[in-house]
């Protein structure tokens, strides 16, 4: 049986979002542009957020309902930004969407520009419908390195358009209602001891050996959680976890290091504060700093927290979850490991689940594709939101 075809305006959107390099480290204000040229296509109300840079922007597209109200909505959020595509390993342009068989082939087709492409295909069913309650379209920026952009995206909608009923965030998830993610933390943990000749290393502290010494530590934190919990079952890794991922230090092989830097993360499972967690890490960077001292007054270890991205946690029953399965998308009740903006949008009350078309195992590597029949059912998802949202009674599925 032949595959079903997905609609050619998303398909035409996905070509234009792949096209557009929005790498965190880049600009993303082309796709903004073309997101806000849209908008204005159809009349739409928008607002844009700017970085202190003003090289990086939030979308806020707002259809209020036929009354005029913009508050108790529904919010679709995305973030626009996707991670490096080094050309090893491509067997394709990673910015030019390529199809074989029924895969489409590129950078951010499955995290997460296959949902952005849909939506915004759906823009003009969306606006056509007269709406009983309002939608909101979130696209952010900066999402992949610590969800720098969704902050400001939020004041926004909260301040302008109050609170809202439901977020959907369209990160992959095969579109099955997805419940909750952990919390992910990272840590920079700098050593500064003293430089000497390496012929006499007794006149030196190495703060490379002291940052080896904390990366140890930091793993036995790791094996005590796998080993001893607290555990989640409903998380793909049940437990939370704790890696130095990266490390950099020193300047010559005859020199002892005066410098190195850790880069630690944590992921800690829902329920867990992960301010505990963070100063168990705290801890070992204390006493390898005592350690240091002992060598020589002068020496240091810093800890400084570079992200924190909440944990989201929603009840099986929740709105959210109840009106996405009402909507045609698979039931389900567990968490993923990786982070989303979730959490920021629970933080304010609206209920929150994350449910996407796409497997994040395609993500984050050379040849990320997504398949064609996941984009059909999330198009079909956003058919039956469409029509919801255009009933003419009182008990429609948000109850």
């Amino acid at each position: 049986m032949p595959t079903e075809e997905v609609t050619p305006a998303t398909l035409a959107w996905l070509e234009r979002l792949v096209g557009f390099d929005t790498v965190s480290a880049h600009s993303n204000l082309a796709l903004i542009d073309a997101v806000r040229a849209e908008a204005d296509e159809h009349g739409l109300g928008y607002e844009i957020t700017h970085d202190d840079s003003a090289q990086k922007a939030n979308i806020l597209i707002s259809l209020p309902a036929s009354d005029g109200t913009t508050s108790a909505g529904v919010v679709l959020s995305g973030h626009t930004d996707v991670v490096p595509a080094p050309p090893s390993g491509w067997t394709s342009d990673p910015f030019l969407l390529t199809r074989r068989d029924d895969r489409l082939y590129g950078r951010g087709t499955a995290d997460m520009k296959g949902f952005l492409a849909v939506v915004l295909g759906a823009l003009p069913m969306f606006a056509a419908v007269r709406r009983r309650q309002a939608l909101h379209i979130a696209l952010s920026y900066d999402e992949e390195v610590g969800c720098f952009g969704v902050p400001a995206l939020l004041d926004g909608l909260l301040a302008k358009h109050g609170a809202q009923s439901i977020c959907i965030i369209g990160e992959p998830t095969s579109m099955t209602v997805t419940m909750g993610h952990k919390a992910v933390v990272m840590l920079r943990i700098t050593f500064r001891g003293r430089a000497a000749h390496s012929s006499t290393t007794n006149d030196g502290v190495n703060a490379v050996e002291y940052a080896a010494r904390a990366t140890a530590a930091i793993r036995d934190i790791a094996d005590g959680y796998r080993t001893n919990g607290p555990f989640d079952p409903s998380c793909d890794v049940p437990y939370t976890t704790v890696s130095v991922n990266v490390v950099s230090g020193g300047s010559a092989a005859n020199i002892v290091a005066e410098h190195c830097e850790i880069v630690c993360e944590i992921r800690t499972i829902p329920g867990q504060q992960a301010g505990d967690v963070i100063a168990e890490v705290a801890g070992v960077a204390e006493a390898i700093e005592q350690r240091m001292r002992r060598e020589s007054a002068e020496s240091t270890v810093t800890v400084d927290q570079l992200a924190l991205i909440p944990a989201l946690d929603a009840p099986v029953d929740s709105i959210a979850a109840a009106y996405s399965r009402a909507l045609g998308a698979l039931p389900g009740d567990l968490k993923v490991s990786f982070g989303t903006e979730g959490g920021f949008f629970a933080s304010t009350g609206i209920s929150t689940v994350v449910c996407g078309p796409g497997d994040m195992a395609q993500a984050h590597r050379p040849d990320e594709y997504i398949e064609v029949s996941q984009l059909v059912e999330c198009e079909r998802f956003m058919r039956a939101l469409a029509t919801d949202l255009g009933r003419d009674d009182s008990g429609g599925g948000m109850g």
